[in-house]
């Protein structure tokens, strides 16, 4: 029974929102770093879900000033999903692709080109970014992504190419 609730969570889309800014004297840049806490080796954790993230897309590289270097390469849903498989950053092995509330959970509302906290994620293309979640769960031909650049979700053809930041559950 909980595996069946567990899965029927992961696929039911619902909006979890790292930001809204209802309060028009939200800083989105620096209020919500509260909620996370960013490391040197190139990741942050969300203290309230506890989710390690990669600050850096695939394809860029984390560098000592903070900030993330190179183009964010892009990928076919299929090998978005093995992107994790034998990766190995910031001490850990264990990162996959996001599924669609988690990735949902770090947009920022009132923010735009990206709809991210630039601090927290420097450099992030204004991109669609892969989940793991099928748009629908017998879906052959559709995945749900993020686009970042107005933090809307959407559905997108798995064969087309998008951006992909990984996640671990943070132990």
């Amino acid at each position: 029974m909980k595996t069946w609730v567990a899965i029927v969570l992961l696929l039911t889309p619902f909006t979890l929102h790292a930001a809204d800014c209802t309060n028009a004297n939200i800083d989105p840049s620096t209020d919500e770093a509260v909620n996370f806490s960013a490391s040197d080796n190139g990741t942050v954790t969300d203290n309230s879900t506890h989710l390690m993230w990669m600050r850096c897309s695939l394809g860029q590289t984390w560098s000592n000033d903070a900030s993330c270097n190179g183009t964010a390469l892009t990928y076919t849903w299929s090998k978005a999903l093995s992107a994790g498989t034998n990766f190995s950053f910031g001490g850990y092995s264990d990162w996959r692709l996001p599924n669609i509330n988690e990735l949902r959970s770090i947009i920022e509302d009132c923010r735009n080109s990206p709809a991210i906290n630039s601090q927290l994620f420097p450099q992030t293309p204004s991109n669609k970014f892969w989940s793991s979640s099928p748009y629908i769960a017998t879906s052959t031909t559709n995945a749900w992504v993020v686009d970042f650049t107005h933090g809307r979700d959407n559905f997108d053809l798995k064969t087309k190419a998008n951006a992909v930041r990984l996640v671990r559950i943070n132990k």
